[in-house]
């Protein structure tokens, strides 16, 4: 999305006080094409059928909490998670996820800053 920071490390990284950094890429849930909140006993959205995007003014706006289900989607055109692969970039460019992450096991999370 445009004017949304993010940031990212591909590799285990050591600090001088003995903390780690492990790969990551961390982006605002404000980035996300579409968010939605779906509150306990209700249905989340069919992930199987198309999603509407959410204007920027009703995500800004979302509650965060631990009670309800957030369903997220990011489209782009320049990694294909179901090949696992990076794709679409300028001059044919493609590889595969692992080329660049190896291994690692993909874990979400989500955070506060304060």
């Amino acid at each position: 999305a445009r004017g949304i920071d993010f940031s990212y490390c591909t590799e285990l990284d050591e600090h001088e006080d003995g903390s780690l950094m492990y790969p990551h890429m961390a982006i605002s849930l404000s980035a996300m094409d579409a968010v939605f909140a779906t509150p306990p006993g209700e249905k989340p959205p069919d992930m199987t059928g198309p999603l509407e995007a959410t204007p920027l003014a009703e995500k800004q706006h979302i509650r965060w909490n631990t009670m309800d289900t957030f369903t997220f989607a990011l489209w782009t055109k320049r990694v294909d998670l179901l090949r696992w692969e990076v794709c679409s970039m300028p001059l044919g460019f493609s590889c595969s996820l692992s080329s660049l992450i190896g291994s690692a096991r993909l874990c979400l999370s989500a955070y506060a800053l304060r």
